[in-house]
């Protein structure tokens, strides 16, 4: 099965990948070393929370984790839903989809085309809609309009699940989010649970 970052980044872009905990440890790693970036990941999972920056940077900023600014390629647009399951109280929300089943169900409903990736985040689901070429953001104006697309995206997919299902989803439509990377463990619960590719 390819990689989580080769189905992400099919045409892996010189640039680098963004790593975050919420200890605020940051470590960048080029795109070519795309394994190491992995099994830091595994590895620091094993004691907390940690993130990867779903925008690609051109270079890594001399302080924090990078801004929309910052970001030079998008592998396409993206939607975390959390999703409330009996027993999981990792979610303060309620209006929430029961279930992954749900969400596809909606998704089907609403017309919207299932996502090239997608990953159990432990409490829900992040869904990728990959393209084949990464969105090149090195222009000002070219990624000020795919943010604003990104925006309009989540925003009309927050909508709907408002208007047809009472769900309140959070809106994550920054170019700079940082998402889960499958293989690495979600602690907001005791045990923490297994993020994974689906």
């Amino acid at each position: 099965m390819p990689s989580f970052f080769n189905k992400l980044w099919p045409s892996k872009p010189d640039a680098y990948i963004s790593t975050w905990t919420k200890n605020n440890k940051v470590q960048f790693f080029h795109t070519s070393q795309a394994d190491r970036a992995e099994r830091y990941l595994h590895e620091q999972a094993l004691i907390e929370d940690v993130y990867f920056g779903v925008g690609l940077l051109a270079q890594p900023p001399q302080r924090g984790r990078g801004s929309a600014n910052d970001v030079s390629h998008l592998p396409g647009f993206f939607m975390d839903w959390d999703v409330k399951q009996p027993g999981n109280e990792a979610h303060a929300k309620t209006e929430l989809p029961g279930s992954v089943e749900d969400v596809y169900t909606f998704m089907d409903e609403i017309g919207l085309a299932r996502p090239s990736v997608v990953i159990n985040s432990g409490n829900g689901i992040h869904t990728y809609y990959v393209m084949e070429n990464a969105l090149d953001l090195r222009d000002p104006d070219t990624r000020a309009k795919t943010a604003t697309g990104l925006r309009q995206f989540q925003r009309a997919i927050i909508d709907q699940g408002k208007a047809l299902r009472g769900w309140k989803l959070d809106n994550t439509a920054d170019l700079a989010r940082v998402l889960r990377w499958p293989g690495t463990f979600n602690h907001k619960t005791n045990p923490p649970k297994r993020v994974e590719m689906i």
